[in-house]
C-alpha cells in the first residue's frame, strides 16, 4: 500500500511516563481513592438491553439502500459544546484556504479488500451512501480477493469473491453513477503473488516476495494475464491503476544486473522501462494508466520521464496521508509533475495512523484533506489535476494485521468526502452529515475515552462495527491503565514475584477494578462477534477477534495470575532479600 512513511499515533493511549507524572507521590495506593477503579465513562450509559440491541440483527433502517440526498437533510442535531469545540480546533488549518473553495473534480473512494472481504450485500447498502456524500468513483484494490482462474487460480485466496460478485459490485457502482477503477499491483507489493512456490523464480530477490523481477519474460506474461482477467470482469473500464509504489528491490536480480551492465542502465531506468511496458500494454487496450508517484517523486531528471514516455503513458497519483503536506513533500513537488499531462492526488480517511489501529481518528484525516486542498491551490494552472482518491487501507501490506475496517471508518469517509465537496469543513457540515448517517448527536471527530458513547446506534451500513470498535477503544484504555496501575507497578514487579515480597492489601486494592473492566471487555467482545458477522465472513471475524480482543483478555489474566501467585504471609525476611534466595524469602 502507499502508506509506509506516515505519521503514527501511539497504539497504547498512555505511556509509562504519563502514568508516573499523574500518580506519583499521591495518597497511599491502597487508600479508598485509588482502590476504586472508576466506571468507563464512555460505557457508563449502556444498559444490558442496549448491549443486546447492538447485537441484534440489522434493523429496517440499515437494510434500506436509498437515503435522502445530503442537500435535503435538515439540521436535526442540536449543537453541543464538545462538538463545536472539536470543529473549531480545525480553524488553524482552515484560515489559509482560498476564498474560492477548491473542489476536486473527481472523488474516488478507495476500497482495500485484501484478505478481508466485506459482503457484496454490505456494498449494496454502502455505495449509494458514498454517492450521496459526494463520491464520483471507486478505486478497488482486490489483491487476493479477485477470482483469478486458470493458471493463476492459486493466487486467489480461499475466501475470494466470485466472478458474479465482481459483476454485481460493478453493477451497483454503475447504478449509483460511480465509475470503477481496478487497482492491480504490478511491481512492488506483490506478496500475494510471489509468496508461492510456483512464482518464487520470479522474485527480484529470491528470499523476498515483495517485488517481481521485470527482467524475466515470465514476469511480464504473468502480469499481462492478471490484467487480462481483471479487465474481463470490468467491461468498458477506462482507467486501471497499476500500483508500483514502495518498490524497494530494483536491479538486484542476476538478470537485471546483467541488463543494467550491458545497456548502461540505472535502477531508475529499470523502473521506468518496466512501467512503460505495462502502461503500453494497457494503452493497446484503450485503457489509461494510473500509478502511485513515490518512486519518482524526487526525480528531477525530466528527460528520464520522456526517455520511456512515462510523461504520456501514465497519470501519476501523488499520495500523502499526513496532516501537514507542506513539510512532507519536497518544495519542488509540483515542478516534477508539470511534465505530465494529467495527475491525481490521494488522501486517506482511515488506515494511515498505525498498522494495528482499529478506531479512526477523524480529526487527523480531516486535517489531511484540508492540507491537500491547500497544496492543490499552489499547483500551477498548467497541471491538470483530475481528482483525488480518498484511500482507506485495511492492511499495510499482504502480511500485516488488519487495521480499521471499512464500517469503522465510514464516519471519517463521510466527513472527508464532504470536506472535498465543499472545499471546507464546518459545524453545519458535521451536523448534516451526522444526521445522514443516523447519529443521535454530532459525530465526535476526536477519539476520546472521556465522552460517553451515544445510546442509539447510528443507522449507516455496518454501524454496529463502528460502535463496537469505539466501545473496545475505551475498554482498551482501561486495560492499559489497569496494567500500569501504581499498585502493580510498585508491588507486582518481577522482583516482587521472584522473592515473594509484596503488600497483599495493596494488590487487593488494585484488583478491585478487575471485574468491572473484564465486564466491559466482555461486552465489547459480544457486540463485535455479532456485528462483524453481519458484514464479514467467518475467517475475517476470527482473525479480527484474535488480533484485537483475545490479547486484551490475556493481558488482564496475566495481571490476575501474578497477583494470585503472591502468597499471603504474616512474616517477612530481613533485607537484603537476595541472601535468602527466591524460594526461601
Amino acid at each position: 500500500m502507499a502508506a509506509a512513511e506516515i505519521e503514527k499515533l501511539p497504539t497504547e493511549i498512555l505511556n509509562d511516563q504519563q502514568q508516573d507524572s499523574t500518580n506519583e507521590r499521591k495518597a497511599p495506593p491502597h487508600s479508598a481513592a485509588l482502590a476504586q477503579m472508576p466506571i468507563v465513562p464512555a460505557l457508563q450509559k449502556w444498559s444490558n438491553s442496549q448491549l443486546n440491541t447492538l447485537g441484534a440483527p440489522a434493523n429496517q433502517s440499515q437494510q434500506v439502500a436509498a437515503k435522502p440526498v445530503l442537500s435535503d437533510v435538515t439540521n436535526a442535531v442540536a449543537d453541543q459544546k464538545d462538538w463545536v469545540k472539536s470543529v473549531e480546533g480545525l480553524t488553524v488549518f482552515l484560515k489559509e484556504l482560498p476564498a474560492e473553495p477548491i473542489r476536486p473534480k473527481e472523488r474516488l473512494v478507495h476500497l482495500d479488500l485484501k484478505g478481508a472481504p466485506p459482503s457484496i450485500d454490505f456494498f449494496e447498502k454502502s455505495i449509494p451512501l458514498y454517492a450521496q456524500l459526494g463520491a464520483t468513483g471507486l478505486l478497488i484494490e482486490y489483491e487476493d480477493m479477485f477470482p483469478y482462474n486458470g493458471n493463476l487460480s492459486f493466487i486467489a485466496a480461499n475466501n475470494h469473491y466470485t466472478a458474479k460478485d465482481i459483476t454485481r459490485l460493478c453493477d451497483i457502482a454503475k447504478y449509483n453513477g460511480l465509475s470503477v477503477i481496478p487497482l492491480v499491483q504490478t511491481y512492488g507489493h506483490m506478496e500475494f503473488v510471489l509468496k508461492y512456490a510456483e512464482t518464487i523464480q520470479l522474485r527480484e530477490v529470491s528470499a523476498l516476495p515483495q517485488s517481481i523481477n521485470p527482467c524475466k519474460d515470465d514476469s511480464m506474461n504473468l502480469i499481462k494475464e492478471m490484467l487480462d482477467q481483471v479487465i474481463a470482469l470490468h467491461p468498458g473500464v477506462k482507467y486501471l491503476h497499476i500500483g508500483c509504489d514502495e518498490v524497494y528491490y530494483i536491479g538486484q536480480s542476476p538478470e537485471c544486473k546483467m541488463k543494467m551492465e550491458k545497456e548502461h542502465l540505472t535502477k531508475t531506468d529499470i523502473f521506468f522501462w518496466h512501467v512503460s511496458r505495462v502502461a503500453t500494454y494497457l494503452k493497446q487496450k484503450n485503457i489509461k494508466t494510473i500509478m502511485w508517484d513515490d518512486m519518482f517523486r524526487n526525480n528531477t531528471d525530466i528527460q528520464s520521464f520522456k526517455k520511456y514516455q512515462i510523461d504520456t503513458l501514465v497519470e501519476p497519483m501523488i499520495w500523502g496521508y499526513v496532516t501537514d503536506l507542506t513539510n512532507y513533500f519536497p518544495d519542488t513537488i509540483w515542478n516534477v509533475y508539470q511534465v505530465f499531462q494529467r495527475v491525481w492526488v490521494a488522501s486517506a480517511f482511515k488506515g494511515a495512523t498505525g498498522s494495528s489501529e482499529y478506531a479512526t481518528n477523524i480529526s487527523y484525516h480531516l486535517r489531511n484533506q484540508i492540507s491537500w486542498l491547500k497544496l492543490i491551490q499552489k499547483a500551477p494552472r498548467s497541471i491538470d489535476i483530475c481528482g483525488i482518491a480518498v484511500t482507506g487501507w485495511q492492511r499495510y501490506d499482504h502480511f500485516a494485521v488488519l487495521c480499521e475496517l471499512m464500517p469503522s471508518g465510514t464516519p471519517s469517509l463521510a466527513l472527508c468526502l464532504q470536506t472535498l465537496v465543499h472545499g471546507t469543513i464546518n459545524a453545519t457540515i458535521v451536523n448534516r452529515t451526522s444526521t445522514l448517517l443516523g447519529f443521535s448527536e454530532p459525530i465526535d471527530i476526536e477519539l476520546s475515552v472521556e465522552k460517553p458513547l451515544a445510546e442509539a446506534v447510528p443507522t449507516f451500513p455496518g454501524a454496529k462495527i463502528y460502535q463496537g470498535a469505539m466501545m473496545l477503544y475505551v475498554a482498551h484504555y482501561w486495560v492499559y491503565k489497569f496494567e500500569y496501575f501504581n499498585n502493580f507497578k510498585g508491588w507486582l514487579s518481577d522482583y516482587n514475584l521472584k522473592y515473594n515480597v509484596s503488600s497483599f492489601s495493596v494488590l487487593q486494592a488494585g484488583m478491585l477494578g478487575y471485574d468491572r473492566i473484564l465486564g466491559q471487555l466482555t461486552a465489547s467482545k459480544e457486540v463485535m462477534e455479532v456485528a462483524l458477522t453481519e458484514v464479514y465472513d467467518k475467517y475475517t471475524v476470527e482473525e479480527w477477534m484474535e488480533q484485537r480482543i483475545a490479547p486484551l483478555f490475556k493481558r488482564l489474566e496475566v495481571v490476575k495470575e501474578k497477583v494470585d501467585s503472591v502468597v499471603k504471609r504474616t512474616v517477612w525476611p530481613r533485607r537484603p532479600f537476595q541472601m535468602q534466595g527466591p524460594e526461601q524469602s
